[in-house]
């Protein structure tokens, strides 16, 4: 960054006036002239400093800003917020997707929402909440070592009821903050009687008591990390292919889809045939973008499942209508996974639209369709 100089010089001048009569006078006038390099105008982007892998001779010059100034964008939505709330901790959830458990309470609050697989059939969501919370959210469930392979990219306080021995054994051994429903806070979550659920898919948690236990036990403290680049304005992504209905067939019995709706330029979401909708309020999800990121996962140890979330692989980004296809990678464990789309020769972090996304982990062999 430049440093500002201050230069000051001063000037005298004088002008004498003679006369032939009168006596000599001297009229001296002072000016300052200050010579002072302003400091410069540095755009922060919503870019992180991993923007591309293969051209370390860009200049900013030749890179756009996507923002005048991230600091009152969110990394995670790229939506205003304010700017003692964008370094706020992030507030991970996992929640049940049973079909016993539908709808889920507080999902269209999540700036990102993961679906992965775990045991069966079955899928279950990692919602990240830091621009806002809601009320309520639920109904949460147990968690799962690949949870905490998200969780840690951006050092998130994740809320469970319980967990794998394997998510247990790591949250203890790496001292990972978390809120466990049946120990540290049970006072948070609680069975909810009202929602014609049973047990185990009616764990609900009141956030603002969550966001308490944070505070209480030193856990809600501001975090920095890179997140994700964003534009300005949305739009379709270049050369994109027709994306006006997604489909992603986890198994033949949990079906994923989503609808473009042309009226709002976001996609409506769907599982199993039926439209989600957030259970506080009844409105519908609207996503503003897809990411279908291809991982390989196996059983083991059995019944858990594994998903290969370090290293890198392939998928497709999906937003206003057309998708395209993209890479992934995450060097390391605590790393963070970016993705790039090539453009001529080069691999460049794709940019979202501000707004809500949906990270869809999916086997290689996955069936998906694009219509």
């Amino acid at each position: 960054m430049l440093i500002n100089k201050l230069q000051k010089r001063w000037k005298r001048s004088g002008s004498i006036a003679l006369s032939l009569l009168i006596m000599l006078s001297l009229v001296l006038s002072v000016g300052c002239n200050k010579n002072e390099t302003e400091p410069s105008d540095e755009v922060t982007t919503q870019t992180s400093e991993k923007a591309t892998i293969t051209t370390p001779e860009t200049t900013p010059e030749e890179t756009e800003p996507q923002v005048e100034n991230a600091g009152q964008y969110s990394r995670l939505n790229g939506q205003p917020m304010d700017e003692d709330m964008v370094n706020r901790r992030i507030l991970a959830v996992t929640l049940d997707n049973h079909p016993n458990a539908r709808p889920q309470a507080g999902l269209r609050q999540a700036d990102i929402v993961f679906e992965m697989k775990v045991e069966g059939t079955y899928t279950r969501y990692l919602a990240f909440f830091q621009s806002e919370d809601p009320e309520i959210v639920g109904s949460i469930r147990s968690a799962r070592d690949c949870f905490l392979d998200r969780n840690v990219e951006f050092n998130t306080c994740y809320a469970h009821f319980g967990g794998s021995y394997l998510a247990l054994q790591r949250i203890e051994q790496y001292q990972y903050s978390d809120l466990n429903g049946m120990t540290n806070a049970s006072g948070a979550m609680y069975r909810n009687g009202d929602t014609g659920k049973s047990s185990p898919h009616n764990v609900y948690a009141d956030v603002a008591k969550l966001r308490q236990q944070m505070t209480d036990t030193g856990e809600d403290f501001d975090v920095e990390f890179a997140g994700y680049s964003f534009n300005v304005e949305p739009v379709a992504p270049a050369g994109g292919e027709t994306a006006e209905q997604i489909t992603i067939q986890y198994a033949s019995d949990n079906q994923t889809r989503y609808e473009y709706d042309t009226e709002t330029g976001k996609y409506f979401r769907f599982k199993d045939g039926v439209k989600d909708i957030d259970e506080n309020d009844g409105d519908p999800l609207l996503v503003e973008n897809i990411i279908i990121q291809k991982a390989a996962s196996y059983i083991h140890p059995a019944p858990l499942r594994t998903i290969e979330q370090i290293g890198s692989g392939e998928g497709f980004f999906v937003s206003r209508g057309k998708y395209i296809p993209i890479t992934w990678e995450k060097s390391t464990e605590m790393g963070q996974t970016y993705y790039y789309t090539q453009e001529n020769d080069e691999f460049v972090q794709i940019k979202l639209n501000p707004g809500q996304t949906w990270i869809q982990v999916v086997d290689p062999d996955t069936p998906l369709s694009f219509e």
